[in-house]
């Protein structure tokens, strides 16, 4: 992002007026860091526009805009070639249109009003406590979403031994059948939720993943740590959180097969 806004003076110089790429569907989703949150909203799509430059935030006149979906596992990095692959070829289109039929792209397109600016959600830049994850207080369901938005962009991390380690790489697992009925509350179907990872571990595709069926350990507790998993207990019982790579704190990325190894990791030890 370019992270300045640019005075109307110099917004005025451009015959045809100024452009901006926003990686998300405005209005919803402005502001600094579009991408994480579509993330950690758990939205099942996201999406790029193009709009002329006003003095607001991302609030100028909409001129036009395209729907990319978000895989229920994808991380930030892959959300973002996606949407900058397909920005910047939407925005080809938009400048060659511009040319042909020569208008001010500022007195043109869907113009947002106070409403959808105020109603609709606005991001905000991202700090280290947003990062954080509480084992003990968030939900399965926002402890992925973290690591997943995250992990090539500071990291979202825990407490081990009183030190920070980074969560690089994971997986969410449910298991039963619990969660295949539960109601979600989102009728229209724009977010992700337990039931879309119910086969990570009823299906029985991946022995490596299988756990006991009636575990029932403290938030945060490592159930399983062999060299098949290292596997977190979580708020909700039946999800759990698979690690697959870590970075301790003053060390580099590690496997969490070294982690374990390095640590000297047992079931029972406490992830904070």
């Amino acid at each position: 992002a370019f992270g300045h806004i640019l005075p109307v003076d110099i917004l005025n110089i451009p015959r045809y007026g100024a452009l901006n790429l926003h990686p998300a569907l405005l209005p919803d989703l402005r502001g600094p860091s579009p991408i994480h949150h579509a993330i950690l909203k758990r939205l099942r799509f996201s999406g790029v526009s193009i709009m002329a430059l006003d003095a607001g935030v991302d609030t100028g006149p909409i001129i036009a805009q395209q729907k990319v979906d978000i895989g229920k596992d994808e991380y930030c990095e892959s959300l973002y070639e996606r949407l900058s692959i397909t920005g910047s070829v939407l925005l080809s289109e938009v400048i060659k249109t511009i040319f042909k039929i020569k208008v001010n792209m500022s007195e043109s397109g869907f113009v947002q009003s106070d409403a959808d600016n105020d109603a609709l959600t606005a991001t905000k830049l991202i700090g280290l406590d947003e990062r954080m994850v509480d084992f003990l207080k968030d939900e399965p369901l926002e402890i992925y979403a973290k690591i997943r938005a995250f992990a090539e962009f500071g990291g979202a991390y825990f407490i081990f031994r009183n030190k920070i380690v980074k969560l690089i790489e994971a997986k969410l697992l449910i298991n039963g059948k619990e969660y295949e009925r539960s109601v979600s509350g989102d009728e229209d179907g724009l977010f992700y939720n337990y039931n879309d990872y119910v086969d990570s571990l009823s299906s029985g595709e991946n022995n490596n993943d299988i756990v006991p069926k009636d575990v029932e350990s403290l938030p945060g507790t490592i159930i399983m740590a062999n060299r098949l998993s290292l596997i977190v207990a979580t708020t909700k019982k039946g999800a759990y959180i698979k690690l697959l790579r870590l970075k301790p704190e003053g060390r580099k990325d590690i496997s969490y097969i070294d982690f374990i190894n390095g640590y000297r990791i047992k079931p029972g030890d406490i992830c904070r």
